[in-house]
C-alpha cells in the first residue's frame, strides 16, 4: 500500500548535506475536483447576491396578500359553522329552558368541523 503523505522531511547524504526539496504536485483528478468546486461557488455566490440584491418587496406583497385572503375565507367558514347555533339560540328569547335532545352528539360534529377549518395545514395543537 503506497503513502502519498509528505511529513516534511526529505534524507541527506551525510549530517551537514543539503536536504532535496520536493515539491507536491497536482494530479488531473486534484485540479479538475478544484475546478468543479470553484465553478460551485462561483455558481452559489451569483445565487446568493441575486437573493440579497433583489427587490423582494413585491414577493412579499403577494404572500402577503394569499395569506389575507386565505385567513378571510376560513374566517368565514368558521362564521357559517358558529352563527346557525346562535341564530337558533336566539330565536325565542322569552322562553327559559331549550329541549336539545342528543346534543352531545350534534355539538362534537360541529366541534369537529370547526376544526378542520382552523387548524392549519393537519396541526392538532
Amino acid at each position: 500500500m503506497e503513502n502519498d503523505f509528505d511529513f516534511g522531511f526529505t534524507f541527506a547524504d551525510d549530517e551537514l548535506g543539503t536536504p532535496q526539496q520536493t515539491t507536491p504536485t497536482a494530479t488531473p483528478e486534484d485540479t479538475e475536483f478544484k475546478s468543479e468546486l470553484l465553478d460551485k461557488i462561483t455558481a452559489l455566490e451569483s445565487k446568493l447576491e441575486e437573493l440579497t440584491t433583489g427587490d423582494t418587496s413585491s414577493l412579499i406583497e403577494q404572500h402577503k396578500q394569499l395569506l389575507t385572503s386565505e385567513v378571510r375565507g376560513k374566517l368565514q367558514q368558521v362564521e357559517q359553522l358558529i352563527l346557525p347555533l346562535l341564530y337558533n339560540l336566539q330565536k325565542n328569547p322569552d322562553k327559559e329552558y331549550i329541549h336539545w335532545p342528543n346534543r352531545k352528539d350534534i355539538i362534537q360534529k360541529q366541534i369537529d368541523k370547526i376544526l378542520q377549518v382552523t387548524r392549519y395545514y393537519g396541526e392538532t395543537n
